[in-house]
């Protein structure tokens, strides 16, 4: 909890200023829905993309930031969307990672059902980052449906809330076992002429997955673009706009104008 206060002190300190009274009622506003009581025991927020380049990471490093910095939830991020494009960013190196390699094959390890240590999940964590995130080694196969079943079998004691970088498009093979257990699912699209579809594609492969016993809860982000085309998409589900700043593009999450930071929490909010 420390170390994410510490990462976020910058944003604190801005988002609290009553010398900087732009979004300030937003801003508390938003922090109180953040924390209000949620009943339940581990919830497993995903976050699926609508093709490279939907912002899918970034907004899982924002609502972990988010549940991490404003809330006591214990959170840990799994990095199941496979080697980052070209030119972009993995989920730990947003969350100002070192580069250091993922560790998760040391948690698969454990036995299946065994009580998790403390001292293995540690282990386990990518080095360095802002929250606690799961990621595989550079060269690993594709994270697998049972590989993700085994760690949030292993994770209720160590951990409230668990948010899954989720594949982008939906050829993925971890993509069935991540519709299986999720609770709220975050469907992430560029806003632009082709959200609508692009969306509605991930909404039709959701509801034709066999095996969920529950039903699910559902969010979109509309990630870029402009604001009046933002303003036009019509989804009958919670709908947020999370602009392109400087601080998103260039990886730094823990310098978000206030405006920025309280579209992330209303994210969180809206998944957890």
């Amino acid at each position: 909890m420390e170390h994410v206060q510490t990462k976020w002190a910058a944003v604190t300190r801005a988002a609290i200023d009553p010398a900087l009274a732009l979004h300030v009622d937003d801003f508390t506003a938003a922090v109180d829905d953040l924390r209000r009581p949620r009943p339940g025991p581990l919830r497993t927020v995903a976050v699926l993309g609508a093709g490279q380049g939907s912002g899918r990471s970034t907004v899982a490093a924002l609502i972990g930031l988010a549940w991490s910095g404003w809330t006591r939830r214990r959170v840990v991020l799994l990095d199941a969307g496979g080697p980052a494009p070209a030119g972009s960013r993995s989920v730990g190196e947003l969350l100002a990672g070192t580069g250091s390699p993922g560790r998760w094959d040391r948690l698969l390890a454990h036995p299946r059902g065994a009580p998790l240590p403390r001292a293995v999940l540690r282990t386990a964590l990518t080095p360095d980052t802002a929250i606690p995130v799961l990621a595989l080694p550079p060269g690993s196969a594709p994270v697998a449906p049972q590989q993700l079943e085994h760690t949030l079998q292993a994770l209720p004691h160590r951990a409230d809330l668990v948010v899954v970088d989720g594949p982008a498009g939906v050829g993925a093979p971890v993509l069935h076992g991540i519709l299986r257990v999720a609770d709220h699912l975050v469907l992430t699209a560029r806003a632009d002429d082709d959200a609508a579809r692009s969306i509605e594609v991930l909404r039709d492969r959701i509801a034709r997955t066999p095996g969920r016993d529950r039903p699910v809860g559902l969010s979109v982000v509309l990630v870029g673009g402009r604001a009046s085309t933002a303003r036009a998409f019509r989804a009958p589900v919670p709908t947020h706009h999370l602009r392109r700043s400087a601080a998103l593009s260039g990886g730094r999450l823990d310098n978000l104008a206030r405006r920025d930071l309280v579209t992330a929490l209303r994210i969180a909010s809206a998944a957890g």
